[in-house]
């Protein structure tokens, strides 16, 4: 099952690089939905 959350972005927290590519951390606000975890 996937979890489906959606927000707004409140702003970016961080940058960087994973595997050489760039990569980019927000903090998000007004964030609705179910969150589920995988129980794989």
């Amino acid at each position: 099952m996937e979890t489906t959350l959606t927000g707004k972005i409140e702003r970016l927290l961080l940058t960087g690089s994973h595997d050489g590519r760039p990569a980019f951390c927000f903090l998000m606000r007004d964030v609705d939905g179910v969150p589920s975890l995988s129980s794989t």
